[in-house]
């Protein structure tokens, strides 16, 4: 089996998308001999980027230059056909507009997306124009009908698929991410939490204000003037406000890139020692911090949005509390799951939960049956 991998990122690179990337292509690599088609910017294509959205900011609007065919030609250079030459299958990762702009191969393509681009209008992206809106659909239309299979990452992007694509439903899966941390680092040694010592929270995320750090920052302030002496450990972030890493509560690691040894046992390191993970984000497609708090046996709070639901099961490894709760509804969702004993209990059935699906393990196996049965099909078609 040879998979051609189409993507903008290389298949090394841990940092991509929070290091699915690099986890897809060690589980196809598994199933094949993997073959990389990259994607690449032309070289000033960052600049042009920039200048478009800028212009359009000045009118009042935000724009997706790729998502215009013209300004997509600008910015990357053609893929040629010739690179899908000696391939079984093409794995196509997180590239709705090169699929869009693709030329016809004859070959079988199984496209990975964590959502719709229907779905993340006013959700991820807001103020587009309704050219950029209507654009973002007829792409993610193409790809998506260039596919053989669509496999996603949760039932709110395969529901948006299905609904606002009209995409059949046998030509799309869904398949969870899994944590993109080393087996190897994944250690079953939980302390549980007691009452008598500290209670440690992470924040893990790169984007303060969509994964709610002003509301995880309330919670724990109001634990701690609630009886529960807690510390909030903050990482992912590349510059926090002075107001909030100095608070005496908050301990700031800064931004962890996975590529850099020290930063990714930094991870490591806090995913051990936290007692639960604490992401109020407000929009979310599938957070690859939820199954790595799962891995680590860590409960999680968070809000009920997007594609949370197939990560986060309500009284088994975490709670979702509705858009819109105040840092105060989590603060006293987290301390009386503490004092109950039942973050405990979540943190045991938090591990069964990653054992079971929200590993990549899992993903490789179901993704290898996928692959299988459509090369067989094309090949019996041929």
């Amino acid at each position: 089996m040879k998979i051609g991998y189409l993507s903008e990122h290389a298949p090394s690179d841990r940092k991509a998308s929070s290091g699915t990337n690099y986890k897809m292509v060690q589980q196809l690599s598994k199933i094949g001999e993997l073959k990389w088609i990259p994607i690449r910017q032309r070289r000033f294509a960052k600049y042009f980027k920039y200048l478009i959205k800028a212009l359009y900011l000045l009118c009042g609007y935000n724009v997706i230059p790729a998502l215009n065919r013209y300004f997509y030609k600008c910015m990357y250079k053609k893929v040629e056909v010739e690179s899908f030459n000696n391939c079984d299958i093409v794995a196509a990762f997180f590239c709705m507009p090169t699929l869009a702009n693709l030329e016809s191969i004859k070959k079988p393509i199984i496209y990975f997306t964590d959502a719709t681009f229907p779905a993340m209008i006013d959700y991820y992206f807001h103020n587009l124009t309704e050219s950029n809106k209507r654009q973002g659909i007829e792409a993610e239309n193409k790809a998506m009908k260039r596919s053989d299979i669509i496999i996603v990452s949760s039932d709110w992007a395969k529901d948006s698929a299905l609904n606002d694509l009209k995409v059949e439903p046998n030509k799309i899966n869904v398949v969870e991410f899994g944590a993109n941390i080393d087996e190897k680092d994944i250690v079953n040694d939980k302390v549980p939490y007691n009452l008598n010592k500290q209670l440690e929270l992470l924040f893990l995320g790169v984007d303060w204000i969509r994964k709610g750090g002003d509301i995880a920052v309330e919670a724990v302030r109001w634990l701690n003037d609630n009886g529960i002496s807690t510390k909030l450990h903050i990482a992912g972030i590349k510059k926090l406000n002075e107001n909030i890493s100095k608070l005496p509560f908050v301990e700031y690691h800064g931004f962890l890139n996975k590529n850099n040894t020290g930063d990714y046992n930094k991870l490591v390191s806090l995913l051990k020692n936290s007692h639960a993970l604490l992401l109020p984000t407000v929009a979310e497609c599938s957070a690859i911090s939820f199954a790595e708090a799962s891995a680590y046996s860590l409960p999680v709070f968070t809000h009920d949005t997007g594609g949370i639901g197939n990560y986060i099961i309500d009284g088994v490894n975490g709670y979702k509390l509705p858009i819109g709760s105040t840092g105060i509804d989590f603060g006293k969702s987290i301390k009386e799951k503490a004092q109950n004993g039942e973050l405990n209990m979540m943190s045991i059935r938090a591990r069964d939960l990653y054992n079971s699906k929200l590993n990549w393990e899992h993903w490789g196996k179901e993704i290898s049956a996928t692959i299988d049965s459509i090369v067989v099909n094309y090949k019996n078609k041929s």
